[in-house]
């Protein structure tokens, strides 16, 4: 309800002071709220925000030139958590962190995979998100294909039937 409350004012807002939004109108919004940060795994590896940060390549890539800053939002309020916004270079994720660590036969994608709270809110976007899922999808029709589990896929041969699928994975 506090959220919808702000829509409205943020269109009276826009409606009295922003030239040319004299007739804006709002038609809807979602359903639900949208949440940030759930639970994540522990994988066979954990990404943190410092490798994001300084462009990581790994050579079990499987998303690459992944790129958003690292944004944590206030809990108690308005604004950022953190003085200064981490900026990124285009980095990669590791399949690794896709596989939840003691589990056989599962993969994690999105925003549940294994990394840091502050690495978190970088990877944690839709464009990389997509990234991720295809990439896993891919990942599980090999491994069912193949009869193995996740964790004992080639990930090379995974890696070469995403290049022919046309997705960049090295420079």
């Amino acid at each position: 309800l506090e959220l919808r409350q702000q829509i409205r004012l943020l269109v009276e807002f826009l409606r009295e002071n922003v030239p040319g939004y004299e007739n804006i109108s709002s038609i809807g919004s979602g359903c639900t709220t949208g949440v940030r940060e759930s639970r994540r795994v522990v994988g066979d590896y954990m990404i943190d925000a410092d490798e994001l940060a300084l462009g990581c390549r790994f050579q079990d890539v499987i998303v690459h030139k992944a790129l958003f800053i690292v944004d944590i939002h206030n809990p108690k309020g308005a604004g950022q958590a953190e003085e200064k916004i981490q900026s990124c270079k285009p980095y990669d994720l590791p399949y690794r962190c896709f596989l939840p660590k003691g589990v056989e036969g599962l993969m994690v994608a999105g925003r549940c995979i294994s990394g840091t709270h502050r690495a978190h809110a970088s990877y944690r976007v839709m464009s990389i998100c997509m990234a991720m899922g295809e990439a896993v999808g891919i990942a599980a029709t090999m491994s069912a294909h193949r009869a193995c589990t996740p964790r004992e896929l080639d990930v090379t041969a995974l890696q070469e039937v995403m290049n022919g699928l046309g997705i960049e994975l090295f420079d």
